[in-house]
């Protein structure tokens, strides 16, 4: 028994020993750091569980291990950060919303809508047209600050001349005065952070939750807008086959929609008028997909028929 637990307060679960710090509390009962481990819920959700409606998690969450047995990644989206990420398994629809392996693994069925934002504004979101894919403004945003990335470049070579002839100064016995000049950096963004919102109907996570992601910066010591727009530009490929994979939980024959700007979260977009479809582009597109291993065979086949309206 460690020097840590609390042989006097038993866990109401399963018996025992609790914590003696930092214990997780059900109902002002503290719980063991197992039973702990395995309370994959919202803090709001698990606050107001009584010990009770506790015991009855244990139960569900014990009956999804044949789903965790199941689940085998075949997608994965980095949030950003250590071990940050959305993991999906597209051949039995399954998905993780959190990237422990003692997560609940939910299935594709609970998703009932999703919205992926940039700053508050939706760049992809399903409808029960399809896929919604908005042109987002960062690209042009970018390019507005070529001027200011100039000036800055002409600031850091003001001051690393300052640095080297404050070392020369040094080398040369100079009287101890420095030609100080603070060190410039570059602030300019256009973009604050990706966000990823998802309507689930589960027992546990159902409602609406929302995952930060990390977004794209200027580098801060050497700014470059095709730099920024090249990183943009992979971080948005990476976003929507996210809303691909998604989209086929929802509704797999859900055509792809290209719609207007960008759109605030609560102010409706105006669709415009549609370019016509090259069906055997958009096969190569989803063959692309296919193989790597983005979507399944299934899926792919699904597509096809659908463009080729067979």
């Amino acid at each position: 028994m460690g020097l840590f637990s609390n042989s006097k307060k038993l866990c109401p679960v399963c018996g025992s020993p609790t914590p003696r710090l930092l214990a997780t509390v059900i109902g002002e009962t503290p719980i063991c750091k197992k039973c702990a481990k395995k309370a994959d819920m919202p803090e709001s959700v698990r606050q107001r569980m009584s010990v009770e409606e506790f015991c009855q998690y244990i139960a569900f969450y014990d009956g999804n291990q044949t789903l965790r047995d199941m689940f085998q990644e075949t997608f994965r989206f980095d949030c950003g950060g250590w071990g940050n990420y959305m993991s999906i398994d597209m051949d039995h629809k399954l998905f993780r919303w959190k990237n422990e392996e003692e997560a609940l693994v939910l299935e594709g069925s609970q998703l009932r809508a999703f919205r992926i934002l940039e700053d508050e504004r939706v760049l992809f979101e399903s409808s029960p047209e399809g896929l919604k894919c908005y042109t987002s403004d960062i690209p042009a945003r970018a390019e507005t600050l070529a001027p200011m990335i100039s000036q800055f470049k002409i600031q850091m070579e003001q001051y690393r001349q300052m640095e080297k002839m404050d070392e020369m100064l040094k080398k040369n016995g100079g009287d101890g005065t420095s030609l100080y000049m603070s060190r410039p950096s570059f602030e300019g963004q256009v973009i604050r952070s990706l966000q990823i919102e998802m309507t689930l109907d589960h027992p546990y996570w159902g409602g609406v939750h929302r995952r930060d992601c990390e977004a794209p910066k200027f580098d801060d010591t050497y700014p470059s807008v095709d730099r920024f727009l090249r990183d943009y530009q992979e971080k948005l490929a990476e976003l929507h086959a996210l809303a691909i994979n998604l989209m086929i939980f929802i509704d797999p024959d859900a055509p792809e929609i290209q719609a207007g700007a960008s759109r605030g979260g609560t102010v409706a977009g105006e669709l415009r008028t549609l370019p016509v479809i090259d069906p055997v582009g958009e096969i190569q597109k989803y063959k692309a997909l296919l193989d790597s291993g983005v979507i399944t065979e299934e899926d792919f086949a699904a597509k096809k028929r659908q463009l080729l309206g067979i």
